[in-house]
């Protein structure tokens, strides 16, 4: 475990879920933990796909931290390219897939008596060119659902109102290509979902921390 007096931040993503027997996200925060950006050092968790269990670690992993950055990424199955979230709502709506635990949220608040909404404070903006520069799909999307994702950047940006402040912000990610073809194979689909490299992946993701960080010490 990084130690708290280090520059760190809090990577984090989430494990298999719903008919998905992969997840890129879980495997992004596992590849980069321990990795150093510009100094600050990566302590990569997979979060629990629980409505009920992912919210006191969570705050556990901050607290024991204290984290100057604290991102989020979760799997958009069929996204063509990385998903900047600008908000996270008060709101769970699992719709027709339940968490890992199997409850299924319906309209109901993550956190009741809390703000209705809370925005990234990432340079989204910035990460967005920096990304298209290298030739990285990319864009801002307005909110991150309804679903474990959004209750990830609705929690972590509550917590860091009491936490010393840290960026918070989130990130969804496409699935792999071998995710979508065994998918599409599984499920007798001729045609296959968007797709992006792991590779792709981990180096949008360095870029999004570099850029972070490069705004956290301007």
């Amino acid at each position: 475990m990084i130690k708290t007096t280090e520059k760190t931040i809090l990577l984090t993503g989430y494990p298999p879920f719903g008919k998905h027997t992969i997840n890129p996200s879980g495997m992004v925060a596992e590849a980069l933990n321990g990795r150093e950006f510009l100094g600050y050092r990566v302590q990569g968790v997979v979060l629990p796909c629980d409505y009920l269990e992912m919210p006191p670690l969570l705050a556990e992993w901050m607290q024991k931290l204290n984290p100057a950055l604290v991102i989020g990424t979760g799997l958009a199955y069929g996204e063509t390219g990385i998903r900047l979230e600008r908000v996270g709502l008060n709101l769970l709506d699992f719709g027709t897939t339940p968490d890992n635990g199997g409850h299924r949220m319906n309209g109901q608040h993550a956190l009741k008596g809390g703000p209705a909404a809370y925005f990234s404070t990432l340079p989204l903006e910035h990460i967005e060119q920096k990304l298209r520069k290298d030739n990285i799909p990319a864009y801002i999307s307005n909110h991150a659902g309804c679903h474990l994702c959004n209750h990830m950047l609705y929690t972590a940006s509550h917590l860091a109102q009491s936490s010393g402040k840290p960026l918070v912000g989130f990130v969804h990610l496409p699935a792999l290509p071998n995710q979508v073809t065994e998918e599409a194979v599984r499920d007798g689909i001729r045609t296959c979902a968007a797709s992006m490299s792991f590779e792709t992946m981990t180096l949008a993701l360095g870029t999004i921390l570099k850029e972070a960080i490069t705004h956290l010490e301007s």
